[in-house]
């Protein structure tokens, strides 16, 4: 909300004052971004003009654009009829897991997810580790968790990491879409928090593609940044990590530490973020 109200703070003063902006709100707003103040110290009045105000602005006319150019109802026929004609010049997406479901790769919370399958008594971990992981499995993802043990994350993550390796999922039919948006210059950006890499298979030229998380198709050390070569590290999950799923029988019954060449440590892993981690 508070980047969305910086945006269209950055339209004429003719058009706030036909939409009845209200600056002393906006102006509220932008101290809080700047001092990253949260939402919730505006109080629920600034919250409802902001809203109204807002809803306005998206709602008037806007200078210097044809009517034709504008959503002719604001339903997904509207946008598609708007983004097939010559008045869409520019479409940036942000796509989140559910466009990878088709695939074959359930996000964390679906039948078949991390939180359905997770077994924290299979993983190679301590008590207190595991209980962690029973109760929040966003623990095997944990930057701390990772940093103090690996096995967690790469025993959950073995057939995600081999499975790319192979590429074992493919493209769907929404990334052949933006496709089709990238192959007709209307394609700004893309942004995606997904690390399954799938965007990678598109015609869409890389540096289009802003993977925001990570790729789990690349590997690096957590500690010190140095690179592996990615078939190099997927030999090593192949032959340290056990499967606790039971799909692998050339898996080893024991996980050992995959270490990094530079620095010794036993962190080397995907480029994926981990929760607590920056961006």
């Amino acid at each position: 909300v508070a980047l969305g109200v910086l945006c269209l703070a950055k339209t004429s003063e003719q058009r706030r004052r036909r939409a009845g902006f209200d600056l002393t709100v906006r102006a509220a707003l932008q101290r809080c971004c700047l001092r990253a103040v949260s939402l919730a110290t505006l109080s629920a009045a600034s919250l409802a003009a902001l809203s109204a105000a807002s809803l306005a602005v998206l709602s008037a006319p806007v200078e210097g654009m044809a009517p034709s150019a504008r959503l002719v109802s604001r339903d997904l026929a509207g946008v598609a009829k708007f983004m097939a004609s010559d008045a869409c010049k520019r479409v940036v997406v942000l796509t989140g897991a559910g466009v990878s479901c088709a695939a074959g790769i359930p996000d964390f919370r679906s039948p078949g997810g991390m939180y359905d399958t997770l077994r924290p008594e299979l993983i190679t971990a301590t008590p207190q580790e595991r209980a962690l992981m029973a109760a929040d499995p966003v623990n095997v993802v944990v930057k701390d968790m990772f940093m103090k043990n690996q096995f967690p994350y790469h025993e959950v993550r073995r057939p995600f990491i081999l499975g790319t390796q192979a590429k074992k999922w493919k493209a769907t039919l929404f990334h052949r879409f933006l496709e089709v948006l990238d192959s007709k210059g209307k394609l700004l950006r893309l942004f995606t928090q997904n690390i399954d890499g799938l965007d990678f298979q598109t015609g869409i030229a890389p540096d289009k593609i802003c993977a925001c998380h990570g790729s789990v198709g690349q590997a690096a050390c957590e500690n010190c940044g140095a690179p592996i070569d990615f078939d190099e590290y997927c030999s090593l999950v192949r032959t340290n990590i056990k499967d606790i799923y039971g799909q692998d029988a050339s898996a080893p019954k024991q996980s050992t530490n995959i270490r990094c060449k530079k620095c010794g440590g036993n962190t080397l892993k995907p480029t994926t973020v981990l929760f607590g981690a920056s961006l």
